[in-house]
């Protein structure tokens, strides 16, 4: 399922609904002139680790009710979803926001310009990054302006940093609901097809943004060779599940009991990370453990070997309601009719003030024999004269997709050959 963010906004008793749909690639766009200095983001390292350290709070917030499930977020689209809303905020709601983004000096918000200026360069970096594939960042704005004034600095701002496509539909039509789901299906290649099914009276605006990754593997996996293994579920279950095969040279490392393995998407500086502790019950503490910073860092000493590596095919689709995560790392009075600070973005012409009601998160991820999200690529095997050690992954185990070039994760998620129940 992929990712497609996408804020709605309601007034009282209503609300405002943050989406997001991360397929395998899925949100945000990005085109803007050329108004920041160009490094402002790719230079400033603390701001890297601040995005790391938000990535992780995510992860860990949203896991909790996945503690045994196949699982996957990209943490990238949710924070790029939240400066939008972010750029809309004042007051208590502003601040909260800012503590969960890390956007702090000391105890003062950074000016939206800095916050901008830095996610301009962010999506100018992200966008085109993949050379022979994809990922593209895109955002959108539909509203009905029968319902709400936007505020005139709220839309330049948008449009400035974020490359807003901004449309005014007819919410009380239906084909308003067609307009924004065959946008987004546009924008992620069909990947995620709707995101909305109705519009209530309430809702005077949606906020969309569509992240979508499509990349190979340098080294990828003979479909041939694919075939049936045992896995261990995290219930302890054992099952039967497609499992690519190839053997070649691979960066892995064991660190107590750990694998980590580590494989490189072509024409990128995006890598994919397996990691796969051995008990289990390891898992949900992986994503705050020293390890990770090493991997942000590019510290761990993996090493080149030729080895047998066997990883289940992956397939997963994660729908989940950010309220409860987000309020739990202090965004609280967004959801509050009687104390959100949304001002910023517009004046309700059919009600009170704005707050946000619904939060929601939609991620599409695919990992087979060509690469990430179904890639085509031509792979050769290598030939062997002995049998080098094995490397399986057949228990439960964490996966990031991070660029390693700004240390950066798209998505993080895991794999426990259980699939949640809806």
């Amino acid at each position: 399922m992929m990712n497609t963010s996408t804020v709605s906004l309601y007034f009282k008793n209503d609300s405002f609904i943050l989406w997001m749909v991360v397929m395998i690639g899925v949100l945000f766009s990005c085109d803007q002139k050329e108004l920041m200095d160009k490094d402002h983001f790719l230079d400033h390292g603390y701001e890297i680790s601040d995005m790391q350290e938000t990535s992780q709070d995510l992860y860990q917030a949203t896991s909790q009710d996945y503690k045994d499930e196949n699982f996957v977020i990209s943490p990238l689209s949710i924070q790029l979803a939240l400066c939008m809303v972010y750029n809309g905020a004042d007051g208590d709601t502003k601040e909260e926001i800012g503590e969960l983004l890390r956007v702090m000096d000391g105890t003062t918000n950074w000016d939206l310009e800095r916050l901008n200026k830095r996610t301009k360069s962010l999506l100018r970096y992200f966008n085109g990054l993949v050379r022979d594939g994809h990922l593209d960042i895109h955002n959108a704005l539909f509203y009905d302006d029968s319902r709400v004034a936007l505020a005139e600095d709220f839309v330049n701002r948008l449009e400035t940093y974020f490359d807003v496509h901004k449309a005014e539909l007819d919410f009380g039509s239906s084909k308003a609901v067609e307009s924004i789901n065959e946008w987004v299906s546009n924008k992620t290649y069909d990947k995620i097809k709707e995101v909305i099914q109705d519009i209530s009276d309430q809702e005077v605006l949606f906020l969309i943004n569509a992240l979508y990754l499509k990349a190979d593997w340098v080294t990828g996996f003979q479909e041939q060779a694919t075939s049936d293994r045992k896995f261990v579920t995290a219930r302890g279950e054992e099952i039967t599940i497609p499992t690519m095969h190839r053997t070649g040279a691979v960066d892995h490392l064991n660190i107590s009991g750990t694998q980590v393995v580590k494989l490189p998407l072509a024409d990128s500086s995006l890598y994919t990370y397996l990691i796969m502790p051995q008990n289990p019950d390891e898992l949900s503490d992986l994503i705050k453990s020293p390890m990770i910073t090493e991997i942000w860092n590019q510290s761990l000493g993996f090493k080149n070997a030729r080895v047998v590596l066997e990883m289940p095919v992956i397939e997963t689709k994660t729908h989940l309601p950010l309220n409860q995560a987000l309020q739990s790392l202090g965004m609280t009075s967004a959801f509050d009719p009687g104390k959100a600070d949304l001002g910023f973005m517009g004046e309700s012409k059919v009600g009170p003030s704005l707050f946000v009601s619904r939060t929601l998160h939609d991620v599409y991820l695919k990992m087979d024999e060509k690469g990430v999200e179904g890639a085509a690529v031509t792979t050769i095997g290598v030939g062997t004269t002995s049998i080098p050690p094995a490397i399986q992954f057949n228990k439960p185990f964490l996966y990031l997709i991070v660029d390693h070039e700004k240390g950066l994760p798209l998505f993080i998620g895991q794999f426990t050959g259980v699939t949640k129940e809806n």
